[in-house]
């Protein structure tokens, strides 16, 4: 007759404060239902737990210390753990107190995650200095888990009404809808943006005008404004993260909301809020066409409209600020009149009515793409040697036949290594992703400028400026000529 030998288990939880402990994905509640759960389905008997409240930075954690010192005494067989990094954050703590527990047979497990893929992001993360790597990866799969389980977690935009369920016991948001009001509000101010180029502060004052008021029925302002038309939840997705002060491992998820905008529409309102960034706010309000937007040849001063009276009749120019603020910094009388300096500039755009040969001129304006399909291979190769460089440290350090000391010492240098080569791999794809996004955006602005003449003078003021903006980069005039440079990208 047999028996069964059941291994004897303890549950490790910890959170960093008492006001994260509310938060679902890492709760004390969950991390106690998932190793109970996790005991039951490999039979294991759970004998002892231990909760900290405290950073997972610090190995100084009273009950962390407290269960070292049972499992020392080989008083159970398993620790089980909803997380790796419930364990702590230190990467070199966390390899060492596993090879540890493992030389006296304690093994340590994650009920939410697979943990040789977990150890292999802790190498990584000791390698590239980049813990945060493994927390983005976590709370991906933890929103992605709960996702899947229909809970949607973040706050609830605007444009969105959170809908909920109960859920485990638990009142949850199972599911965004459209608010119907607000989604109305988000129009007008996409068509404000892109059709009659206002900005943040003159959205909030029309908006205040008409007696609409935010989410929480307060007035509006230029800063509230900015927040709903920079979300990229307008387009479906949900973007993590930002909150942090590092922004290199944003957790995207797409198809996350029900879409307000479209993928065109949500490019239109990028393109039409970038190509206002650095231009005075009179720029938008001027009467005059390229007031603001054109630049003096010579000093690179902005042209500036105004009206002048000669024998009583008006007179509308253009004049080079800096000339007629202090002509010192330029000395060049640059002024035209007005009329015939929008003309000559819709003639410029003119020339670009012929689709095939402005697609060429286009093509012939960027940069000729290197094939650096082999560079990049090779990084990826020496990367990898990197890599197994430190994992060699890694299990010098392990059976002890180097100090701590020695291996910071002789990991150093191959940690500088290998962060040169990722930056060197994200350059290449950065200029591939810049070319293909030129790309696309010459073949849409080639369909614009086959009819931009025609189509700009059925316009008003404000909507023919906003129409520029989006296909001009800059002009430069001089007395006699004038250079009009389209944008490279949207």
């Amino acid at each position: 007759m047999s028996t069964i030998a059941v291994k004897r288990a303890i549950g490790y939880f910890r959170v960093s404060s008492v006001g994260q402990s509310g938060e679902h994905h890492v709760s004390l509640e969950t991390q106690s239902q998932r190793c109970n759960s996790y005991c039951q389905t490999h039979n294991l008997t759970p004998i002892k737990t231990y909760t900290d409240i405290a950073s997972g930075r610090r190995d100084d954690r009273k009950q962390y210390q407290s269960m070292l010192t049972f499992l020392a005494e080989k008083n159970a067989d398993v620790v089980v753990v909803q997380f790796l990094d419930r364990f702590g954050r230190n990467p070199k703590e966390i390899l060492r107190r596993i090879w540890a527990l493992q030389d006296i047979g304690v093994e340590v497990v994650t009920t939410d995650e697979d943990i040789k893929e977990e150890l292999v992001l802790l190498v990584r993360a000791g390698l590239a200095g980049a813990e945060s790597k493994r927390t983005s990866e976590r709370i991906k799969a933890n929103i992605s888990r709960a996702v899947s389980k229909g809970i949607h977690v973040g706050r609830v935009p605007y444009g969105f009404d959170g809908v909920k369920d109960i859920v485990d016991g638990r009142a949850r948001i199972t599911q965004f809808v459209p608010n119907p009001s607000e989604v109305s509000v988000i129009r007008q101010m996409f068509h404000l943006v892109t059709e009659q180029n206002f900005g943040y502060y003159r959205i909030a004052v029309k908006l205040n005008k008409e007696g609409i008021t935010t989410k929480n029925g307060a007035m509006w302002e230029a800063p509230s404004v900015r927040v709903i038309l920079k979300n990229e939840s307008l387009k479906g997705t949900l973007v993590y993260g930002k909150r942090s002060r590092d922004h290199s491992d944003l957790i995207t998820i797409d198809n996350f909301y029900p879409p307000i905008l479209t993928k065109g529409e949500w490019d239109k309102l990028r393109s039409a809020l970038a190509s206002r960034r650095g231009m005075h706010g009179r720029t938008f309000v001027s009467g005059y066409l390229l007031s603001g937007i054109a630049h003096c040849g010579y000093c690179g001063g902005s042209l500036v409209g105004k009206t002048e009276r000669r024998e009583g009749r008006p007179y509308r120019r253009y004049r080079c600020r800096y000339n007629q603020d202090a002509r010192r910094l330029c000395d060049h009388a640059n002024a035209h009149l007005a009329t015939l300096l929008d003309d000559a500039v819709l003639e410029e755009l003119g020339k670009y009515a012929d689709k095939n040969k402005t697609l060429e001129i286009l093509k012939a304006s960027r940069d000729k793409p290197e094939d650096r399909a082999g560079e990049l291979e090779r990084l990826k190769h020496d990367s990898m040697a990197c890599e197994k460089e430190f994992q060699m440290h890694l299990r010098l350090l392990k059976e002890g036949r180097i100090s701590d000391e020695q291996f910071t010492i002789a990991n150093d240098p191959v940690k500088t290594r290998y962060e040169a080569l990722l930056a060197a791999q994200k350059e290449i794809e950065q200029s591939k992703d810049r070319q293909r996004k030129m790309k696309s955006w010459h073949k849409e602005l080639v369909n614009v400028l086959s009819t931009f003449a025609e189509d700009f003078k059925k316009l008003p003021l404000a909507q023919q400026k906003a129409k520029l903006m989006g296909v001009v980069k800059e002009i430069r005039v001089y007395k006699d000529q004038i250079e009009v440079y389209l944008r490279d990208v949207m």
